[in-house]
């Protein structure tokens, strides 16, 4: 399954979630560069965030959504360990089972 697959599923049961009233805020996160007319590059974010930034129940949950065989970068792994010192939650999902056994946990 493609990673923009899982982002799009993830992001679909959070809002619908949010929608059945469970306090949530979730939105996908562009962390690559852009170039600009001038030929500048910019950073949209800080390299290895997230690809959904979410805040559930009062909690900072990043989620970095990967393939099957996707393995997480130096970066991310970085932003991992920042985020949850801060008391944040990580979680690396590659099915939604993965996101969705959080939730009932949470």
């Amino acid at each position: 399954m493609k990673e923009s697959v899982i982002q799009r599923a993830c992001l679909d049961l959070l809002e619908a979630l949010r929608l059945q009233g469970r306090p949530i805020v979730a939105t996908r996160t562009n962390s690559g560069k852009i170039q600009t007319i001038e030929g500048r590059w910019v950073q949209l974010c800080r390299e290895g965030w997230p690809d959904i930034s979410a805040i559930i129940d009062g909690r900072f949950v990043g989620i970095e959504t990967k393939r099957l065989t996707g393995k997480q970068g130096k970066a991310q792994a970085l932003i991992q360990a920042m985020i949850e010192r801060a008391g944040g939650v990580y979680l690396l999902v590659n099915d939604l089972g993965v996101l969705r056994s959080f939730l009932r946990d949470d």
